[in-house]
């Protein structure tokens, strides 16, 4: 039986959930084995492309980045880390945001920061006149 490239990613997934280092790779290598047994190889940049899916649907998202206009404390970030739970997090300082925080989930940007508001103010004020 062929298993779709979703398939086999969320196999991917699961093997690898909660595994770091040398279990990690162990997981992946097998992984990878499996697909060579099976003649589907070839199917692993497919397969690559349908994890970003899979996490979606298990973590809500892939990777998060903040970028915030001071630096955020040690609590503040764990926090965030709890909340995007398996998803990449990075955090970067930018002093021009003024105030505030913008976010980004995968593709989704939410910005919260003085300079983004004042910028939705302005289009708001040139679409009205």
């Amino acid at each position: 039986m062929k298993l779709s490239a979703k398939q086999l990613a969320t196999a991917l997934v699961n093997a690898t959930e909660g595994k770091q280092g040398a279990d990690l790779a162990e997981a992946t290598s097998g992984f990878v084995r499996l697909l060579a047994e099976r003649g589907d190889l070839g199917r692993l940049n497919e397969i690559i492309r349908a994890v970003d899916a899979v996490w979606r649907e298990r973590f809500g998202a892939a990777s998060v980045s903040v970028e915030s206009a001071a630096p955020l404390s040690e609590k503040l970030k764990a926090a965030v880390g709890k909340l995007a739970n398996g998803a990449d997090v990075s955090f970067s300082v930018n002093p021009a945001l003024v105030a505030g925080a913008r976010i980004r989930l995968d593709d989704r940007i939410i910005d919260n920061t003085l300079s983004g508001r004042a910028e939705r103010l302005r289009q708001t004020l040139l679409e009205t006149t």
